[in-house]
Parts: structure tokens; sequence; C-alpha cells
């Protein structure tokens, strides 16, 4: 099955009508017919699939705190 878009009103038998815009998935046979023979529709390009997500970094260790100096009384 390939995903068209129309280009053109008309209409066909087994289907019914299409007009400018509208999208349909069809079998490769009858979407080749419909794209390269009419002339009616064309081939939707599949939209690139989203990238994956990173995985987040690990949040920076907490600085260790420097121990204070004990002043003598």
């Amino acid at each position: 099955m390939i995903q068209i878009k129309f280009t053109k009103f008309g209409a066909h038998s087994a289907f019914g009508g299409f007009a400018p815009g509208d999208t349909m998935r069809a079998p490769d046979a009858l979407a080749r017919h419909l794209v390269e023979e009419a002339q009616v529709a064309e081939y939707v390009q599949p939209k690139a699939p989203a990238p994956a997500p990173q995985p987040a970094e690990a949040p920076a260790p907490a600085p260790t705190p420097t121990p204070r100096k004990v002043r003598s009384k």
C-alpha cells in the first residue's frame, strides 16, 4: 500500500470521487496508475522519523565540601 495525494478532481469506480488535496492509501498498481498514467495524483513522501531522543546526561556530581579549618583559641 502506498499513500498518494490527489492533484485534480475526478472519480473512480472502486473508491468514488476525489478532489485536490485528498489522500488515499492504495495498492501499488492502482497508485502507480493514478500517478504515472492518469496523472491525477502524486506520491506522498513519508515523513522522516523523528530522531531518537538522546539519553539525558547524568547530572554532574555535587562538589565535595571543603573541610573548614578549626582555629585554636
